[in-house]
């Protein structure tokens, strides 16, 4: 059996097994037997563990795996640009068209960098030519995210 230990300095730590006496006697002092904490995002508040909301993370740690990334290209239609503008550089601007398709190609894909890229005014304008009526707003490209995020892809 596991038992849960409390510090005020020192937080929490688990025990496997009932600590012998002279194990306990070494415990800094105001250390608690405690219940064990149900999981990550609890405090300890002196009588009960509590759950606490983890903070937000940040746009540089929003990521998407490949699969999720094209997940939110096919659901959100944003694919199509993509694929425009691919096509639109093929030929006429070989940097462009290469960076592009490398751009589909990452381990893991940053909101950061993500929003980086479609503010950009070179792609910004590029998109405009080649699908004028796409929305590639930041406001869109959240909204899309939080989506590729959550959906249920496993099946």
């Amino acid at each position: 059996m596991d038992y849960g230990f409390y510090h005020p300095d020192r937080g929490y730590w688990q025990t496997i097994g009932e600590p012998p006496v002279d194990i306990l006697a070494g415990y800094p002092e105001g250390t608690v037997q405690v219940p064990l904490k149900p999981g990550a995002n609890h405090d300890w508040n002196g009588t009960e563990w509590v759950y606490v909301e983890p903070p937000a993370l940040s746009d540089e740690e929003r990521t998407l795996s490949p699969r999720r990334f094209t997940y939110l290209l096919k659901y959100s239609d944003l694919d199509d640009v993509w694929q425009a503008m691919i096509a639109a550089t093929k030929g006429v601007d070989q940097d462009t068209y290469a960076r592009l398709n490398a751009l589909l190609n990452q381990p893991i894909y940053r909101l950061s960098k993500t929003l980086a890229a479609v503010t950009d005014p070179d792609f910004a304008a590029l998109a405009a030519t080649v699908a004028p009526d796409a929305d590639i707003s930041e406001a869109n490209i959240r909204a899309q995210w939080e989506i590729a995020e959550n959906a249920v892809i496993d099946v």
